[in-house]
């Protein structure tokens, strides 16, 4: 799991700061308990303020003598805390892209004091938000948006709960989306259609893509079938694509994907696009004769 080699890299002394590129409240969740179960004594900044954590979540607040601390007071906070105690784990969830707390990260990855006192900072939240220097010295940590095992678990529990028809589809559909996403659209399905399914599940997905503006979506009202001529077309991507995707695990045993420019995390975008009015905006489209 992520959380072991961020763990495993710190008794490493890769370094003592980490970053954490996810802005998922759940993979949050998931860092904190398990700082926790490691002995760390854990504060968490975000725009709230400082915070103790507590069994996962924030706990009391930790007050200047003017209230709730701004980023940089949080920051000086820690500093001397770093200087006095053992074990502390501080993780930062900025608002936006500070040089400060970016001068900070990059004098703590240095800072042999806090390699003795066993502490450790975590930078929770877009990678980006961070300067290059102060990444350069930093334990980088991919995490993956969700995996299929989670969203199997978060799905057979969520349907549990509220006693409601789980589709086997909506796991796989779920690829791609977070497990605050994916959880959001269980809950969703389940609300408004008394069960959980793929479809809904797949909406959810176009929904973000459009929000996002990663892509233009259009909602076709005809499929293939509509279609007229073009057959090596649609025999083409009928094989190597749509076949593909319905039938991942299958495909991924016998080492096979889909073509480059088709993304599985769009899956269902892309199937749900007019195939007449993708080749049509196409300029260079690929011969079949």
């Amino acid at each position: 799991m992520w959380i072991d080699v961020l763990l495993r890299k710190r008794n490493a002394q890769v370094s003592t700061v980490a970053v954490i590129d996810s802005e998922d409240p759940k993979r949050l969740n998931q860092l904190l308990t398990a700082l926790e179960a490691a002995n760390y004594k854990v504060l968490i900044w975000s725009v709230r303020g400082l915070f103790n954590v507590k069994d996962g979540k924030r706990g009391s607040e930790v007050n200047s003598d003017f209230g709730s601390m701004a980023l940089e007071e949080a920051l000086r906070y820690v500093d001397r805390l770093f200087r006095s105690s053992e074990g502390v784990a501080f993780v930062v969830i900025p608002a936006g892209r500070s040089e400060t707390l970016s001068a900070f990260l990059r004098e703590w990855a240095l800072d042999y004091e806090i390699y003795e006192r066993d502490s450790l900072v975590v930078v929770f939240g877009n990678k980006h938000l961070v300067s290059e220097e102060a990444l350069k010295n930093a334990i980088s940590i991919d995490v993956p948006t969700s995996t299929a095992d989670e969203r199997r678990k978060l799905a057979e529990s969520v349907a549990a709960d509220l006693g409601v028809h789980l589709d086997d589809h909506a796991v796989d559909m779920g690829a791609g989306l977070t497990l605050h996403e994916f959880e959001s659209a269980l809950l969703e399905s389940a609300s408004l259609q008394g069960k959980i399914t793929a479809d809904h599940v797949a909406a959810v997905k176009v929904d973000i893509v459009r929000r996002t503006g990663i892509l233009e979506i259009e909602q076709p009202e005809f499929g293939f079938e509509r279609i007229g001529g073009y057959w090596r077309i649609k025999e083409f991507l009928k094989l190597n694509v749509v076949k593909v995707f319905e039938e991942a695990e299958k495909a991924a045993k016998l080492g096979l994907r889909a073509p480059r420019g088709y993304f599985s995390s769009v899956q269902e975008v892309l199937e749900r696009l007019s195939l007449l009015e993708l080749w049509r905006r196409s300029s260079d489209c690929p011969s079949f004769d």
